[in-house]
């Protein structure tokens, strides 16, 4: 009875794992699949957080009985800040996190199947009956191996007692080692690696899936974030065109009252404010909406406290005064060697020609070798064996496949899923040739329409300034000085517009050929460019 509970307890342990304890040890194999795949790609590794729930800023930003932002919820954004709160707290990377650590988990539990596996099982059988009655006792305890070329192993210890009422307790124990290997069908490294291979694969296309993620994320964000110093640069402009009318209607009311000029004069200045302090309200307004999507953007809540820094702007001097232009071949190049998505259409094409090979394979007959070993042990002494009484087994199984209709079903359906992948595939090589011919039109268009913002601006503040020298001389009208003031704050505005979509251009193309790189400190604009250029 000791032994049997001995062996209970041994077993209940060795099935005993804690959550955290399994959490843990499968964070640290996942961790591990990453870097492998890392390395094997790019030649180094940068570690990966691992997607969990107290990653969540926006859970510490939130009121959760009222859903409302919290009062202390506030946040102040630069170019640097923007791109790593976006890496943390992005909805849409998080998502890709967790499809690459799902996809890493899937190749684990497919890696652990070729593994050698050990087992240990226990039951314990009471039977009543007139004639008496009777406990029966077991266990197994053994290991089992898969292995690639299909062919599988076991190894058992098998354990069992027997006690009728009255009587002893009788044990007797059993050794058996046994071997299956297919020789036709099934054979070789084909089908019974084909989930470990594709579940590595699908780990190769999460990561480059990941990666794309990221690199359009960067080019979201920064976009977003330019586009609302724009507005704000807007809004400035738009303040220093009032204060300037203002002053002009002001100074006309008192020319009026000198009856120097007629009321007509004095009701255009007012008018012109009116009309500014509009378009003031307005952009204002698009401040306001621009920021409710930066915060959207990047997992924030809409109704907390954030605050820019308008001085970012000034940064995009260097890269707008790049007169550098990539030719459209090397940008094409750049993009069939960078571009992730495209990739990852090309490696399925692999995929789906392999299936076809696998397809083929269950045409075959079946041909499977068993082998077998058996060891019982002497009557009454469950560890005591002679080698005489073991007895083999051996024998082949043959299936002749008569009726081969449903894998032929399912080789047509493999021919006509390559063909698919291969269309998929020419489809994705045409767009984004078609992606990277726009962007570089985008980015010449964009390049043409800020030299001539900056001319444009130029003029109109000779213009404005001339036309208010002659103003104060009496030698020009109100009407005059209104239309350069309007002409000045209109290409003051698209000076601005314009500088960012120029700055949006160029992150435009990088992404589009894949060549996008970004630093711990922002966009890496020299990496990028070199890997741009280079054929």
């Amino acid at each position: 009875m000791q032994i049997a509970l001995l062996c209970l307890t041994l077993i209940v342990l060795a099935g005993c794992t804690g959550p955290e304890s399994a959490r843990l040890n499968a964070d640290e194999a996942t961790l591990g699949v990453l870097a492998r795949k890392e390395i094997e790609l790019r030649g180094a590794s940068n570690p990966v957080e691992l997607a969990t729930p107290a990653d969540r800023l926006y859970a510490t930003l939130v009121d959760a009985t009222t859903g409302l932002a919290l009062p202390t919820a506030t946040a102040s954004l630069e170019l640097r800040s923007v791109l790593a709160l976006a890496a943390r707290n992005s909805r849409d990377l998080q998502a890709a996190k967790e499809t690459l650590q799902l996809a890493a988990l899937d190749y684990l539990a497919q890696a652990q199947r070729f593994n050698t596996l050990p087992f240990m099982l226990g039951n314990v059988d009471g039977t009543a009956a007139e004639t008496g009655d009777s406990v029966a006792y077991g266990g197994d305890l053994g290991l089992t191996r898969l292995f690639e070329n299909g062919a599988s192993a076991a190894a058992t210890f098998a354990l069992s007692g027997l006690r009728l009422a009255g009587g002893n307790l009788d044990f007797a124990s059993n050794l058996n080692l046994s071997i299956a290997l297919p020789l036709l069908r099934n054979s070789g490294l084909n089908l019974a690696r084909e989930g470990l291979t594709q579940a590595d694969r699908d780990v190769l296309y999460a990561w480059r899936s990941f990666e794309r993620t990221k690199q359009s994320l960067v080019v979201q964000t920064l976009s977003s974030y330019l586009e609302l110093l724009s507005g704000r640069q807007r809004v400035a402009n738009e303040e220093a065109n009032v204060a300037s009318l203002q002053k002009a209607r002001d100074r006309n009311v008192a020319l009026f009252e000198e009856g120097r000029i007629g009321i007509v004069e004095v009701d255009q200045a007012r008018q012109q404010v009116l009309t500014a302090d509009n378009r003031l309200v307005l952009a204002k307004l698009n401040v306001e909406r621009s920021m409710d999507q930066v915060k959207r953007l990047l997992g924030l809540p809409v109704d907390m406290l954030l605050q820019v820094r308008a001085e970012d702007l000034d940064g995009l001097g260097a890269l707008l005064r790049d007169t550098w232009m990539p030719q459209e071949r090397a940008a094409l190049l750049a993009a069939m060697r960078q571009r992730f998505d495209l990739r990852n259409s090309v490696d399925a094409v692999t995929d789906s020609a392999r299936r076809v090979l696998l397809s083929e394979e269950q045409l075959l007959p079946g041909l499977d070798l068993n082998v077998a070993l058996d060891l019982p042990s002497a009557a009454g002494k469950p560890l005591r064996y002679d080698s005489t009484d073991s007895i083999w087994t051996g024998g082949l199984d043959l299936d002749f496949g008569i009726d081969k209709r449903a894998e032929s079903y399912d080789l047509r359906g493999a021919d006509v899923a390559l063909v698919q992948s291969l269309r998929r595939q020419e489809v994705q090589v045409e767009s984004v040739k078609a992606e990277v011919r726009d962007a570089l039109r985008g980015l010449s268009a964009a390049r043409n329409s800020w030299g001539i913002a900056e001319e444009a601006v130029k003029l109109a503040e000779r213009r404005a300034a001339s036309t208010l020298e002659l103003l104060e001389e009496d030698r020009a009208i109100t009407r005059d000085y209104l239309e350069s003031q309007e002409a000045l704050i209109r290409s003051q505005n698209d000076l601005v517009d314009a500088a960012v979509e120029y700055h949006i251009a160029w992150l435009r193309l990088f992404r589009d050929t894949g060549t996008l790189v970004v630093a711990p400190g922002g966009l890496d604009y020299e990496l990028s460019r070199k890997l741009l250029e280079s054929e």
